[in-house]
């Protein structure tokens, strides 16, 4: 069986710079805190990077955290930002050989990361979570070498509502998708109000009702099916079929 958190503690020792991933939907929480403490005990070289900001309205690009020395705000898929990091990486590491490891939560985006600074898919992505089951070793230019490594979540971290908002784990494998659903509604009711058409207001359960109703996800006598709806609403979320 790979031990995953071996992996994660040997980039970090033998990395010269870290890259730590991630969602911009969702700064504070999807930041991976074991990680952020391991690395800080070293005295690495780190930058926080805010995938997925293309989600985000550029105002929302807000998150200040004054202990964290460097943060970007990228979109991997679009290529949005990526150059900027790469020249940041080069800045960090003062031009020298570097190479760099890129952590995070499971699903922030660090192989669709690495195939944007790379400029062609050179790590397999997946919207699933947990696709990468190793170090994965990359070279970007002549003086960038990228260490892909699975995303992990730490290892006394047992939010799995939490999970289901930062994508860390896959809607399949949520035990009560319906409660993760109401809480994710909670904290994003425009977002939801704005892609489903529908208001979110004190009663959590009659919206996830109306949301099924226009989805057409009914079960037996024409009763809106909410576990069906919550969860579509978490595939949606994690895929970013709509913006925050």
């Amino acid at each position: 069986m790979v031990n995953y958190w071996k992996i994660v503690n040997d980039v970090i020792k033998y990395s010269d710079v870290l890259l730590l991933v991630a969602d911009a939907r969702t700064p504070k929480e999807s930041i991976n805190n074991e990680i952020l403490d391991k690395m800080r005990k070293l005295k690495k070289k780190y930058i926080v990077v805010f995938n997925k900001c293309d989600l985000l309205r550029e105002e929302d690009w807000n998150y200040h955290d004054p202990a964290i020395p460097y943060m970007m705000y990228v979109a991997a898929t679009k290529h949005l930002n990526t150059q900027k990091l790469y020249r940041k990486i080069r800045e960090i590491s003062h031009g020298k050989v570097a190479t760099v490891g890129i952590l995070g939560y499971p699903n922030t985006g660090k192989s669709s990361l690495i195939n944007a600074m790379k400029g062609k898919k050179s790590a397999g992505t997946s919207a699933q979570a947990g696709f990468t089951r190793g170090i994965q070793k990359i070279r970007v230019s002549g003086d960038i070498l990228l260490l892909d490594t699975p995303g992990v979540i730490p290892y006394k971290e047992k939010d799995i509502v939490k999970h289901a908002l930062i994508a860390a784990r896959d809607p399949n494998k949520v035990r009560d998708p319906e409660t993760a659903a109401f809480e994710i509604m909670a904290k994003f009711p425009e977002a939801f109000e704005r892609h489903y058409g529908v208001e979110i207001n004190d009663d959590p359960e009659a919206a996830l009702e109306l949301i099924a109703e226009k989805q057409s996800l009914y079960v037996r006598g024409k009763k809106p099916d909410t576990y069906r709806a919550a969860m579509k609403l978490l595939h949606d979320w994690q895929r970013g079929i709509f913006r925050r």
